[in-house]
């Protein structure tokens, strides 16, 4: 694999953290989808 591929999936992935966590959105708990590590959505 070259190492354009795995740097463009990378800053995808790391931009698709950074949106959820600005909009509130963090790691999911399995109990309900609406309890994250941020608070109660």
């Amino acid at each position: 694999m070259h190492n354009d591929v795995l740097l463009m999936l990378s800053l995808i992935w790391v931009a698709h953290i950074g949106m959820d966590r600005t909009i509130g959105y963090g790691l999911k708990y399995p109990t309900h989808f609406k309890d994250s590590h941020l608070d109660n959505i």
